[in-house]
């Protein structure tokens, strides 16, 4: 079994072969962590969201290759569905797809860079990736969490804002 590896690093700056964070259909603009790659890769996620291209649903995947602003090789974008119906179980779900995706393309060194937020906080998905972790993947993997609240829709259906 390989390592684990927890990181106070932006996305941009894990070291590996690709940086993993997950998008989500009902996040625009984009926020967290691939709101971040996103905008150091020149806005080519939001190039294909607008083409309709990319949606963010689950089973969306999304590569692009380093344009010299990253300290990875690749950015993996992965769709994770609904973000306000994000429980353990769902980071769960995304998680061992992330592996599974990341083992199927030959990466051995992999930076997951997770969005935490109020439902499923950072400590629960630091416990997460452990128990995950002990049953089993051949990557390297280092993860570091956003821990900047995301914007979340109100009950009225509107983004709440930070200000």
């Amino acid at each position: 079994m390989s390592e684990t590896y927890f990181l106070d690093l932006q996305p941009d700056r894990m070291e590996g072969e690709v940086a993993v964070v997950f998008f989500f259909e009902d996040d625009r603009p984009l926020h967290g962590a691939a709101a971040l790659l996103d905008w150091r890769l020149n806005g080519k996620l939001t190039e294909l969201l607008l083409a309709g291209s990319a949606t963010g649903r689950s089973g969306d995947i999304v590569a692009v290759r380093n344009n010299g602003k990253l300290d990875v090789d690749w950015a993996l974008f992965l769709g994770g569905g609904n973000r306000e119906k994000l429980t353990a179980a769902a980071w769960e779900k995304l998680l061992k797809k992330g592996f599974k995706v990341c083992e199927k393309a030959g990466f051995d060194r992999v930076a997951f860079c997770l969005d935490s937020q109020e439902e499923v906080p950072a400590a629960e998905l630091k416990q997460l990736v452990v128990a995950l972790r002990d049953n089993g993947s051949s990557l390297e993997s280092l993860f570091s969490f956003d821990t900047v609240p995301v914007l979340t829709r109100s009950r009225s259906g509107k983004q709440e804002s930070l200000l």
